[in-house]
């Protein structure tokens, strides 16, 4: 895997720590924003090629962060991450891909370590 940046946007350490470390394990070079607040100015500097992102968050949502990203013209992938009714995360799923947004997928929490290597590895 050529090396390329992956960006996590979760409200729950573990989830970023977990998701960072795995990243990491496949090549990646790997930053954690535990804000949503924080996104747009660490998206910015740091230009992500994957974004891995919780749908449900204090503050802002998952689904507020996918338009600024359709909005900004990001042609990287996203991979969307959500504990709460799939229907969350489809709804996001459903709004990227209309917006032009190439999604690797969905998964719920808690995150099984085999379906994030496999979606990180896409």
């Amino acid at each position: 895997m050529v090396m390329t940046h992956l960006m996590v946007c979760d409200d729950e350490a573990d989830i970023c720590a977990l998701v960072g470390e795995v990243g990491r394990q496949l090549g990646y070079t790997v930053s954690q924003v535990p804000r949503s607040t924080d996104f747009n100015a660490a998206y910015i500097l740091q230009k992500p090629d994957i974004v891995v992102l919780d749908v449900v968050m204090p503050e802002r949502d998952g689904i507020e962060i996918v338009l600024w990203l359709a909005n900004q013209g990001y042609d990287g992938r996203v991979l969307l991450i959500s504990g709460y009714d799939p229907q969350h995360a489809h709804n996001a799923l459903l709004l990227a891909q209309c917006r032009g947004l190439d999604i690797v997928t969905t998964l719920r929490k808690p995150v099984p370590l085999r379906l994030l290597r496999e979606a990180l590895a896409a």
